[in-house]
């Protein structure tokens, strides 16, 4: 069960008409999950590059969660921390701060893009070289500090 906030989506599109990396047909080929107020983004700001029918949604009510809005969280970020609590096998790709140290705190599968870019390529998915160009691109275009970048390239070149 996969299920990728539009940050992450926006920056996989970025990446791709950038001509860095091309990963939304591999996306699409996996168990892809959203929910209502998440598909309201989708959208909205994805509308003419995300095909919905693909995906499979899921109804959520987050009562509980609702005081996390004043930390910088919307009904979106809210639903994919719930659909994490309540699906165990749920991999969760987000490169919003404020929701990846909620997801950290509940401790649900939660990866940046440029750390998923990573786990590809140990499953052997991706090539290094297609990893580290992303990586390197995350990079220029500030999507990633220079610490991580360098962390995450030193990982990619120690996969044999």
């Amino acid at each position: 069960m996969l299920i990728i906030d539009t940050c992450s989506w926006l920056k996989i599109r970025y990446l791709e008409e950038s001509g860095v990396l091309r990963i939304k047909d591999l996306i699409y080929e996996s168990d892809l999950w959203t929910t209502h107020e998440l598909a309201k983004e989708y959208e909205y700001y994805l509308k003419d590059y995300l095909d919905l029918k693909r995906f499979s949604i899921q109804s959520l009510k987050f009562q509980k969660l609702e005081k996390f809005i004043d930390k910088e969280l919307d009904p979106a970020d809210l639903s994919i921390i719930e659909f994490g609590r309540k699906n165990d096998k749920a991999l969760i790709i987000s490169d919003d701060g404020a929701e990846l140290v909620i997801l950290n705190l509940f401790h649900l599968k939660a990866f940046q893009l440029s750390e998923f870019i990573l786990f590809l390529v140990n499953q052997n998915i991706l090539k290094k070289t297609e990893a580290i160009n992303s990586i390197k691109h995350l990079r220029k275009w500030r999507n990633i500090k220079e610490k991580k970048k360098k962390k995450l390239l030193r990982e990619i070149n120690l996969i044999s």
